[in-house]
């Protein structure tokens, strides 16, 4: 009788362990899944502001146009550059606290600015 309630001890600190682990893990990932951002209509299109991550950590804010139908993410030649995705480093951006990570190959630069079609 002894052994089986040691065991289902054992059983229980084990269960519980493994749940405080995970517990720990999870709240220690700090990564959101959700972002929120700022939207601005402006001649006729949607804007989200964005957080663009330079090299050094720091925070470039930027509005960017959101166009559900293209396939990639196009930047200004000087956002491109300042960033350095000439040197094949992906692209980070974010979200409010959602952090983005885009493949290199998925970002164009443009060298012409935006324009409105309004």
């Amino acid at each position: 009788m002894f052994l089986k309630r040691l065991a289902h001890a054992g059983t229980v600190f084990f269960v519980a362990l493994s749940s405080l682990v995970v517990c720990v893990f999870c709240c220690a990932q700090g990564s959101s899944s959700t972002g929120t951002t700022t939207f601005l209509f402006d001649g006729n299109r949607m804007y989200a502001e964005l957080g663009f991550v330079r090299p050094n950590g720091s925070i470039h804010r930027a509005l960017a146009f959101v166009d559900m139908g293209s396939p990639s993410m196009t930047l200004t030649e000087s956002l491109f550059k300042e960033l350095q995705l000439d040197q094949n480093k992906p692209l980070l951006f974010r979200v409010g606290e959602l952090s983005v990570d885009v493949p290199r190959a998925d970002v164009i630069s443009e060298r012409s600015e935006p324009y409105s079609v309004g």
